[in-house]
């Protein structure tokens, strides 16, 4: 029986659809058409604002947020209501991490604003901070200044062999813990498998450099030397930057990124596997015509999620491999936001600066990200799959 649910009043709708209208027309206007009405709005940020101020506005935006959420939705359900209450704990356990994305993530958005102005904190903290001429300088610069192709062909190569060789390995794994029938030997690999995560990109590093630096402190390179054989530059080479980049993301990462898929695979129904042996199929085309088919959803899922990290390269590990020797081939968008906009190691373009500049390319990754996972995810629709929304 399908229950009659009371929709809200239509007043509710269009008192939220207002709200939303507004405060996009206020935000487009200040963007396009700057002016007086973006440096009123910036003096007001910097010189007018003040802690009650602060507050009001972002209590006004959750309690907004949540209002639509309500709006949107169906008239309250006592029963959902009781369900909360029921498990108040389990929902109080969200705060912490709402806290942290909200703070961290959402809170700093705010400050945007300077990808559109000659930032700095001397002159914020003056309130004279000027805003850029014409208002979309920095982003102009940015894809005309001599690193950009630089960045975006290393970011995109490393992102590439991410997926085609990173990607498989943990789904391969899982399916070979799968095939284990010797649970307490089962137990112990995937615990093998799990430790190098937990050990810090820098102790990894360390590793790394004692295994393949130069000799005489090199492992590999003082056996080849002492074989009469020619020393290989792994830690000091372009060439070999990537490979190590791979090799050493499979060995730390590759374990942990079972977990996930051995849950799905212990989802799949027991009953299939029992009929296909029936049917006299063998190991491999259960694997190919049960195994695969049931955890397709859950790989997509995790690829579509993947895409929202597709220029992420990586910041720990490449910057503890970047040097003078692989710099041309190791500098990525990660590197070059913290070498510009935190030690200034790297000159901003004439107009801008450092911070302005920074924001902008990490905005400009964060965008790509955006369209990356919306587009990924509009295929897997089209492909006949659930998505991610």
């Amino acid at each position: 029986m399908i229950r009659d649910v009371k929709k809200n009043p239509p007043i509710v709708r269009q008192i939220s659809l207002s709200l939303m209208v507004v405060s996009l027309a206020v935000t487009l206007a200040a963007l396009i058409f700057g002016g007086n009405l973006l440096e009123n709005l910036n003096n007001w940020l910097l010189n007018s604002i003040n802690s009650a101020q602060l507050l009001t506005v972002i209590v006004g935006i959750v309690v907004f947020l949540l209002s639509f959420a309500v709006f949107r939705t169906n008239e309250k359900d006592p029963k959902k209501l009781r369900h909360i209450l029921r498990y108040r704990w389990l929902y109080a356990m969200l705060l912490g991490a709402g806290a942290y994305y909200f703070i961290f993530k959402l809170l700093p958005v705010l400050n945007l604003k300077i990808i559109f102005q000659n930032y700095s904190p001397t002159l914020a903290r003056n309130g004279r901070v000027e805003w850029l001429d014409p208002i979309l300088l920095s982003f102009k610069q940015f894809f005309t200044y001599r690193d950009f192709p630089m960045l975006l062909k290393n970011t995109l190569s490393l992102a590439v062999l991410n997926i085609l060789f990173y990607f498989p390995v943990p789904i391969m794994l899982a399916l070979l813990l799968n095939e284990i029938k010797n649970m307490p030997f089962k137990r112990v690999t995937q615990s093998v498998l799990y430790l190098p995560h937990f050990v810090s990109w820098t102790v990894l590093g360390s590793i790394m450099l004692m295994l393949l630096g130069p000799s005489p402190n090199g492992l590999i390179n003082s056996l080849i030397k002492n074989a009469g054989g020619t020393e290989i530059p792994f830690m000091m080479s372009e060439e070999w930057f990537r490979p190590m980049y791979i090799i050493e993301l499979i060995w730390k990462e590759s374990g942990w990124g079972t977990i996930i898929y051995l849950a799905a695979l212990s989802g799949v129904d027991e009953q299939l596997y029992e009929a296909s042996v029936i049917d006299g199929a063998g190991r491999f085309k259960q694997l190919l015509h049960i195994t695969l088919p049931c955890i397709l959803p859950t790989i997509i899922t995790l690829l579509i999620l993947r895409m929202g990290s597709f220029l992420d390269s990586g910041f720990d590990q490449i910057y503890l491999m970047l040097n003078s020797y692989n710099r041309d081939v190791a500098t990525v968008f990660d590197t070059y936001v913290y070498d510009v906009g935190l030690t200034g190691t790297i000159t901003a373009p004439a107009g801008t600066t450092n911070y302005s500049y920074s924001a902008t390319v990490g905005v400009f990754r964060s965008v790509v990200s955006l369209i990356l996972v919306v587009t990924s995810n509009a295929l897997a629709k089209l492909a006949g799959e659930e998505g991610v929304y």
